[in-house]
């Protein structure tokens, strides 16, 4: 994910995506976001899994997915409109109609997280 230090990471994140744009977020405090911050090159990630091919022999075991892999640059999110709809495609594509049913997030909280976009034609 990120190259502090030139060291590489990979970092299970939660995401977002609006449009075209892929959002990441979490806490100020966290050091994938901070270094995001910098304007270093990252690599994101995502993999569903469809379901598991289990055959008679383990070596015939498959699984079926669908993954992409995205380059770029991200940046801090700033617009309080951006970050909010960001905050909305967060919940929403992690439980889907959850953002309805739960209060809307408080001045504080949504200080409180650190919005990173990247927007490149995502496939």
């Amino acid at each position: 994910m990120t190259r502090p230090n030139n060291q590489p990471y990979t970092i299970p994140t939660a995401y977002g995506r609006v449009t075209d744009k892929l959002y990441l977020h979490g806490s100020p405090a966290s050091r994938m976001l901070r270094t995001l911050q910098e304007g270093v090159e990252v690599c994101v990630t995502v993999t569903l899994l469809d379901g598991l091919v289990l055959a008679r022999s383990a070596f015939h075991h498959s699984m079926n997915y669908r993954s992409v892999v995205i380059f770029g640059t991200a940046t801090t999110v700033q617009d309080s409109k951006e970050k909010l709809e960001a905050l909305h495609a967060f919940s929403e594509h992690i439980v889907p109609g959850r953002w309805a049913e739960v209060r809307p997030p408080s001045q504080p909280e949504i200080t409180g997280t650190l919005v990173s976009g990247y927007a490149k034609s995502i496939t």
